[in-house]
């Protein structure tokens, strides 16, 4: 993993010990802390990583029973992680467990993803199902269920985004926006 000054392009610091990184998008950076999953290519052993974001020391590293199915999240002090169908949330300081609940995995082939925002872990089914958590204690907010569900058997990826009270949800369908917008 390497950081770069994003005015120059000059390295600022190389983290050797991260091996190689499972899911696409990369590390989730909040509050001078860069957390992202690796897998150590001899070992097979998946983990979750909380770096300092200024430094690239190795704040602390928590072994993973699974591969991450997307990248992590982090807001509110709340680390989350999504795999197949368990939403787990750490302390983003100590990577201690908060909670941990099974997940929807969807009515189609393809495959889910997660984001958290504004107290709420938010997770998108490849189905078009969008499913609100509470960031705090894990408890279901609620959840969207489209009129038209796609239980066509197509592979299907769902890209999630949020910022603030409303969440972006893209799919095959197109993009959904859900939740109070910001102004333009």
């Amino acid at each position: 993993m390497r950081a770069f000054d994003t005015r120059s392009g000059e390295l600022r610091w190389e983290q050797n010990s991260v091996r190689t990184v499972q899911v696409a998008g990369g590390p989730s950076v909040h509050q001078g802390a860069a957390y992202l999953a690796d897998c150590d290519p001899d070992m097979g052993n998946p983990a979750v990583l909380a770096l300092d974001a200024g430094t690239g020391r190795v704040r602390w590293r928590r072994a993973q029973p699974k591969v991450l199915s997307c990248p992590p999240s982090v807001a509110d002090g709340t680390l989350c992680l999504f795999s197949g169908d368990r939403l787990t949330a750490l302390d983003a300081d100590t990577g201690e467990t908060r909670w941990a609940v099974t997940t929807p995995i969807g009515l189609g082939r393809g495959e889910s993803s997660m984001t958290a925002a504004d107290g709420i872990a938010y997770v998108g089914t490849n189905d078009d199902r969008l499913y609100a958590f509470d960031l705090a204690t894990g408890r279901l907010r609620w959840q969207d269920e489209p009129e038209h569900l796609g239980t066509g058997g197509e592979f299907t990826v769902v890209s999630l985004a949020a910022a603030g009270a409303a969440v972006y949800r893209g799919s095959r369908t197109g993009v959904h926006a859900l939740g109070a917008l910001p102004s333009a």
